[in-house]
């Protein structure tokens, strides 16, 4: 607000704080935005933070029975899309050989 936009009646030092309270307002609401989104990540880091464990508790319970699965049980190398483990040592180097 320029001092040429006053009205007559009102003088400089009331311009003067009316910018002041407008500035003041401003930053209230800046600083309730920035609160209400830390409480939101908050809130989110909490909630998925428990849904995290929950998915990680049942993850190590999968990875448990994937190592007891049977050693010759391959989908990818029953359908020869990739190699299969090698049998013994002399398949293993037939590939080398040739």
């Amino acid at each position: 607000m320029a001092l040429s936009d006053l009205n007559p009646d009102e003088s400089p030092h009331a311009a003067i704080e009316e910018d002041r309270r407008e500035r003041m307002q401003r930053v209230r609401v800046g600083m309730t935005g920035l609160a209400v989104v830390l409480l939101i990540v908050v809130l989110a880091t909490v909630i998925l933070g428990g849904v995290n464990d929950q998915v990680a508790s049942t993850g190590n319970t999968m990875a448990n029975a994937a190592l007891t699965k049977i050693p010759g049980d391959e989908p990818l190398a029953d359908l020869g899309v990739a190699p299969g483990p090698a049998e013994d040592g002399m398949h293993a180097d037939k590939g080398a050989k040739r």
